[in-house]
């Protein structure tokens, strides 16, 4: 069970990525649960905020989420159905939001899945501003290295392709340090 006093004892403050990035990824967990608004208010993350400025390719990261659920194929693929630009947090489920590249999974899905009360994916985000209309990620073909969210661990059985991309490289050196009794085994 994740047990956030003891996982903020340890892990409140980190750097990670130092082979990486000079001088490393700091980042600084949250205080809180983050909780969210409208028709998503039953998705819950505790973050991490990056402290120092990442970018790859052009987009730059600001938080690591550490979700109770996980978002695999068969999930992103119904997402993808319903990419939504504007009101996000209101539209119908499961969708992708186009200005983070987040998904967001059926509210029974979530719930079921988050009962566990353990971590089961990273996700490396943008910061996304109320209101922002961010382009939408390429409709045919939702890539995890061609999007503003980056999950781990993957949603496509696809490491081979991506061992070498720095952000996959960020977030599996981060769920490395989760204790195993605190992530899920799924």
């Amino acid at each position: 069970m994740f047990d956030i006093k003891e996982f903020k004892a340890k892990y409140k403050v980190l750097t990670i990525g130092e082979k990486l990035f000079e001088g490393g990824i700091k980042l600084e967990l949250s205080n809180n649960m983050t909780h969210g608004v409208n028709e998503l208010t039953d998705i819950t993350w505790y973050k991490y905020k990056i402290k120092n400025p990442f970018e790859v390719n052009g987009v730059e990261y600001h938080y690591i989420h550490m979700m109770f659920f996980s978002i695999n194929e068969n999930i992103r693929k119904e997402a993808e159905k319903y990419i939504i630009e504007k009101n996000v947090s209101k539209a119908k489920r499961p969708h992708i939001d186009s200005n983070s590249g987040n998904i967001h999974p059926t509210k029974e899905y979530v719930v079921n899945a988050t009962q566990q009360n353990l971590i089961s994916q990273l996700v490396l985000c943008i910061k996304r501003d109320k209101g922002s209309n961010g382009p939408n990620p390429e409709k045919s073909e939702y890539k995890y290295d061609n999007v503003k969210a980056c999950y781990y661990p993957l949603i496509e059985n696809n490491e081979n392709e991506l061992k070498n991309d720095d952000r996959y490289k960020l977030l599996k050196e981060l769920w490395d340090k989760i204790p195993e009794d605190m992530k899920s085994k799924e």
